[in-house]
């Protein structure tokens, strides 16, 4: 029998691993553990808004029916062409419809309505991340306080094409920034293509990316003709909207309003509000946190002086812009949190504050989770009010006035907008502002009775109301229920709102 020969074995050399598997093994670990982060967040974020039958967001069903109605005109069957029309053409909110269009000829249209709703969802805190991570390479950790606005008042609004904007500006602004670096002609053109996109989406975000570039570009000293090349990156946005004014379309800036100066310190909390004084409670402490951990005795910490110039300038503009002019002074809020965010590099304690600002993240999370799944039962409610109006009626809804910061507290606000997609009715409240939206009425009909605080006090003109409507979608307005007993009688009633048939309806002014 042959002995076995052992020896190779034994003279071997015992593996040792050298610095750079080391290294190596180290970057798999952290590309898992940054994988495993993302997929946490990505849930956190997702799983409430894909859950839910009903998302609780304000304005999100009425973008949703103007989606389905330029989707359908062309279906003969809907109905819905005898009361609406397309008006395609270069308007600031067009480029969302069209996606949303589009998608539908793959997709359902609450299907679509969440994927939009998630490109919000993901692409702030991811823009506003790369944002961060131009302007220093550092804050890719303090980054992930971006996280802590994605469900923010503007998402609780259903602000669709607002965060989309806010999305395209903070991306325009950091591939501008690498411009600066390199001013390569491929990052010109795609700088232009953005910018152009971004004033088909959102027209905040169009002149914050302006407003931004000229602070910064004056701070750092540019170059003119580097400032020259980067601004010429709006000529299609500022060309398109002259000539909407020039034709009287460029949206409406004349409404009477005055400064109030009072609110505006509590304003800039906006960011952090949620359904409850906990979601603010938390957010706060975790900024009071972070603030001291970041200055102090941190000798790693350098201040940015540019963006803190540019900081100042979009803080003035939020406290200088009333808050009756369009809700702008919100609107500005959350790009100013990101700016806050670039005003110093803080060194080695960028990873304490990125775990802070998860642990906020996360508290928010269940905030928002617990309200959208407590909310349902009474949105179902509202559901089954829908069905009991017939198809291609015409339905004005009128709503009680509240105050401004409970706005989107209110998802019922907008909610009869379902009844268009569900039963092709007619609805004055759906957004069709000339110059803004593709979605244009072909009957003129008496408006929806305003909701804001200011007109409260202000009845509907009955007569109209009876001539132009066949149904009334009543929410929280007793007091209108005595004249409306003289021609409807309500054929639904459920919590605060009742639904009124009326009697021996006119035609509609045409």
């Amino acid at each position: 029998m042959t002995p076995l020969n052992v020896s190779p074995f034994l003279d071997a050399a015992p593996t040792q691993t050298t610095p750079a598997d080391s290294a190596k093994a180290t970057l798999t670990l952290e590309r898992l553990g940054l994988a495993a982060l993302l997929a946490v967040i990505c849930a956190l974020l997702l799983v409430p808004l894909w859950s839910v039958a009903y998302p609780p967001l304000v304005d999100y069903p009425n973008h949703l029916a103007r989606y389905f109605i330029l989707a359908h005109l062309a279906n003969a069957n809907s109905g819905l062409a005898q009361f609406y029309r397309a008006n395609w053409g270069p308007v600031p909110y067009v480029s969302l419809d069209l996606v949303a269009v589009a998608l539908q000829h793959l997709l359902p249209i609450y299907t679509v309505g969440r994927i939009m709703l998630s490109v919000c969802l993901l692409g702030v805190p991811l823009a506003a991340y790369f944002f961060l991570r131009q302007v220093n390479p550092a804050n890719k950790y303090v980054g992930l306080w971006a996280l802590t606005i994605a469900y923010g008042p503007l998402f609780l609004l259903g602000f669709l094409n607002e965060m989309w904007g806010e999305a395209f500006c903070f991306l325009l602004l950091g591939l501008w920034l690498k411009y600066l670096r390199n001013p390569a002609c491929g990052l010109w053109l795609a700088l232009f293509g953005i910018g152009t996109l971004l004033y088909f989406t959102h027209l905040v975000g169009f002149a914050m990316a302006g407003l931004v570039m000229v602070t910064y570009g004056l701070m750092t000293r540019q170059a003119p003709r580097r400032m020259l090349s980067s601004l010429s990156v709006f000529i299609p946005g500022v060309l398109v909207h002259v000539r909407a004014m020039a034709r009287g379309t460029g949206g409406h800036y004349g409404q009477q309003y005055q400064l109030e100066y009072a609110p505006k310190l509590l304003r800039l909390l906006d960011p952090f509000r949620g359904y409850t004084r906990f979601c603010v409670l938390l957010a706060l402490v975790g900024v009071v946190i972070s603030v001291a951990l970041a200055l102090w005795k941190n000798p790693d910490l350098k201040l940015n002086y540019p963006w803190i110039g540019v900081s100042s300038v979009v803080l003035v503009c939020c406290l200088i812009t009333p808050q009756s002019f369009h809700q702008l002074d919100r609107r500005l809020l959350s790009f100013l949190f990101i700016f806050v965010l670039c005003m110093a590099d803080v060194g080695r304690r960028a990873r304490p504050l990125a775990l802070i600002a998860l642990l906020v993240f996360a508290g928010r999370c269940v905030d928002y989770s617990h309200a959208f799944f407590s909310q349902q039962a009474g949105l179902l409610r509202l559901a089954r009010a829908i069905a009991v109006v017939p198809p291609h009626s015409r339905v004005l809804t009128m709503s009680a006035p509240f105050g401004r910061d409970g706005y989107f507290r209110h998802p019922d606000l907008h909610f009869s907008a379902y009844g268009v997609i569900e039963r092709a009715w007619f609805s004055p409240i759906l957004f069709h502002t000339q110059g803004l939206h593709p979605l244009a009425f072909r009957v003129s009909a008496y408006p929806q009775q305003q909701f804001w605080p200011q007109t409260a006090g202000i009845d509907p003109d009955w007569q109209r109301v009876q001539s132009d409507y066949d149904y009334l979608w009543v929410s929280d307005l007793p007091r209108f229920f005595r004249p409306l007993s003289a021609f409807a009688q309500p054929v639904y009633t459920n919590d605060a709102l009742t639904v009124f048939r009326v009697r021996r309806a006119g035609s509609l002014h045409k």
